[in-house]
C-alpha cells in the first residue's frame, strides 16, 4: 500500500479473524515511521487514528509493528532512531525502511504470532535476559548455573516446594546443583507447551519457531505437556522436540548445539544457509544468503564475540561475498 492509501486511511480487503495480512502490516510500518518522524502534522495523527480504529487486524498489526520497533531498540541496534530520521527524510520509501528493519520479524508471508508476541511483550521485564548477541552465565541461590544465549529471557521462581526457571524466550543451558533446603525441592524447567523436570543434569532448552527442544547432556529430564498425562524421560546423549500437541521421536543430543555457552559456533560439515541462521541470532536485523551459494559447506569453530569479523572471513575461505545492503540487512552471495 502506498503512502497515499495510507493518507487516505483506505483499508486493505477483507481480513479474516487470523493475524493481519501482509498488507495491513506494512501500512502500519509506514504510519509507525510517519509518526514517529520530526515533524508530524495534525491532520496525520488524525488519518492515522481513523485507520487504526477502522478494524482489529489495524490494531493487532499496530501492536505487532510497535512490539518489534521496542525489541531493535532494546537491543541497543542501529535501528529505531536512525532508520526513524531516514524515514522521516525520505517518508516515500518510509515502508521499505522499516520492513526491512523488521527483517525476519516479517519475512515472507509470516508474522510474530499473537502468543510469540504476548511471550516477547512478558521478556521485556523478565528477571533475567539478554540483548541481541549477549551471552550472560549466572550462579542462582541454589548453586546451579544458568547461561542464557542472545536475546533470551526467563523468570526465576524460587519457592519453598519448588525450584523453577520460566523460559520466555530464546534458548539456556542449565547445570543444576543439589538444593540446599533442608527438604531438597524439585527443579523445573516451565516453556510453553508444559514443564521439564531435572533428574540430577546438565541439559539445554530452545524456544523454537514452533516447538521447544531439549537436549540432555547429563543424567535426564522429564518433559511433560501441560493438560496432559503424558510424559517422556530423556536421557543423557539423548534430543526431544515437542509442542503442545505432543512429543516428536528421540535423536541424538549434539554437543555442539551449546557452543554457544563458551561464545563458539562450531560447525561441522554444516550449509552456509543453515550457519548463516544461526550466525544471525547474534546481528540485529536481516542476514541471509542467495541460493546459489547455501548448500556451501563449512568446518571450524568461529567466535561469537565479533560476527561482523565471522562474516568478513566468509569471503577468505568460500568463493563469496558479502554484501551489506543497509546496517540491518546483510546478505551473502556468489563472488564475481
Amino acid at each position: 500500500m502506498t503512502r497515499a492509501a495510507a493518507r487516505s486511511g483506505a483499508a486493505p480487503g477483507a481480513q479474516g479473524p487470523g493475524k493481519p495480512e501482509r498488507a495491513v502490516l506494512e501500512t502500519a510500518a509506514e504510519w509507525f515511521a510517519i509518526l514517529a518522524a520530526d515533524t508530524v502534522r495534525d491532520d496525520e495523527r488524525q488519518r492515522w487514528q481513523a485507520w487504526h480504529d477502522a478494524s482489529r487486524d489495524h490494531a493487532r498489526a499496530w501492536q505487532m509493528v510497535t512490539a518489534i520497533s521496542a525489541q531493535f531498540s532494546a537491543a541497543n541496534t542501529v535501528g529505531a532512531k536512525d532508520a526513524l530520521t531516514l524515514a522521516g527524510r525520505r517518508r516515500r520509501a518510509s515502508i521499505k525502511t522499516w520492513l526491512l528493519l523488521f527483517g525476519t520479524a516479517l519475512s515472507g508471508a509470516g508474522v510474530m504470532t499473537a502468543p510469540a508476541s504476548r511471550r516477547y511483550l512478558a521478556s521485556m521485564s523478565a528477571d533475567l535476559r539478554t540483548a541481541v548477541g549477549e551471552i550472560r552465565q549466572v550462579a542462582l541461590s541454589d548453586g546451579t548455573r544458568l547461561w542464557l544465549n542472545t536475546d533470551s529471557a526467563v523468570n526465576l521462581r524460587y519457592t519453598d516446594s519448588l525450584r523453577a526457571v520460566e523460559l520466555l524466550a530464546g534458548e539456556i543451558l542449565i547445570e543444576t546443583a543439589k538444593d540446599p533446603a533442608p527438604v531438597p525441592r524439585p527443579f523445573e524447567v516451565i516453556v510453553p507447551p508444559g514443564r521439564l523436570r531435572a533428574l540430577g543434569t546438565r541439559f539445554a532448552v530452545r524456544l523454537l519457531d514452533d516447538r521447544t527442544r531439549l537436549d540432555v547432556f547429563e543424567g535426564a529430564v522429564e518433559a511433560r505437556l501441560d493438560g496432559s498425562h503424558e510424559a517422556r524421560t530423556v536421557s543423557e546423549g539423548d534430543s526431544l522436540a515437542f509442542d503442545a500437541s505432543g512429543f516428536d521421536g528421540m535423536s541424538d543430543a549434539d554437543d555442539s548445539r551449546i557452543g554457544w555457552s563458551r561464545k563458539e559456533l562450531i560447525a561441522v560439515n554444516m550449509p552456509l544457509r543453515d550457519f548463516l541462521e544461526e550466525l544471525g541470532r547474534y546481528l540485529p536485523g536481516h542476514l541471509g544468503c542467495t541460493d546459489d551459494v547455501a548448500q556451501l559447506k563449512l568446518v571450524g569453530v568461529y567466535p561469537l564475540g565479533d560476527p561482523a569479523r565471522v562474516l568478513d572471513a566468509l569471503a577468505h575461505t568460500l568463493p563469496v561475498r558479502v554484501h551489506r545492503r543497509l546496517p540491518w540487512w546483510t546478505t551473502v552471495e556468489a563472488a564475481t
